[in-house]
C-alpha cells in the first residue's frame, strides 16, 4: 500500500477549530433524533406490510434469507471502510493521498463484495437444503442487493 509505507514528507498544520455553537449541536441532535424516529417508523411500517403481504411461512424464509445476507455483509467490508476512515482523516491535508486512499478503499470494497456474495449465490442451495425451506431464489437476491448497496 502506497499510502501507508511513504514517510509523511510535511506535517500538515493543525486545523483552526472554532468554539462548537450550542445551535449547532442542538440542530444536529434534533436532526440525528427525527432521522432515528424516522428509520424506527419506516422500520415498523415495513415489517408490518412485508408480514400482511407475505404471510408467516413466506415472511420467516424473507427474515431467514436477509439474516444469512447479513452475515455475509459484514465479513465484506473486512474492516475497508473504517481504515479508509483512520488513513483519510491522517492524510487530510493531501488531496492526492486522500484520492489514493479512497479508489483503493473502494476498489478492495468492490473485490471483496462481489466474492462474498458470489460465494452466498453458490452456496444458497446448500444452505436452503440445510433449513429444508424454499431459500435459493432469496439468497440469491439478497446476494444482489448486497452487491447493489455496498
Amino acid at each position: 500500500m502506497r499510502y501507508s509505507d511513504e514517510p509523511l514528507l510535511e506535517t500538515p498544520p493543525p486545523l483552526k477549530l472554532s468554539e462548537p455553537r450550542p445551535a449547532g449541536a442542538l440542530a444536529n441532535t434534533t436532526l440525528s433524533l427525527v432521522s432515528q424516529l424516522a428509520s424506527g417508523a419506516f422500520t415498523a411500517i415495513l415489517t408490518l406490510f412485508l408480514v400482511r403481504a407475505l404471510g408467516a411461512t413466506r415472511h420467516g424464509s424473507f427474515a431467514l434469507a436477509t439474516s444469512v445476507g447479513t452475515l455475509v455483509a459484514f465479513p465484506a467490508d473486512f474492516g475497508v471502510s473504517s481504515s479508509a476512515a483512520r488513513f483519510v482523516a491522517e492524510n487530510r491535508m493531501l488531496p492526492a493521498r486522500v484520492a489514493e486512499i479512497v479508489a483503493d478503499a473502494v476498489r478492495l470494497k468492490v473485490i471483496a463484495t462481489i466474492l462474498a456474495c458470489g460465494a452466498l449465490v453458490l452456496a444458497a442451495p446448500v444452505i436452503a437444503h440445510a433449513y429444508h425451506a424454499p431459500l435459493t431464489g432469496p439468497l440469491r437476491l439478497i446476494a444482489v442487493a448486497i452487491v447493489g448497496q455496498n
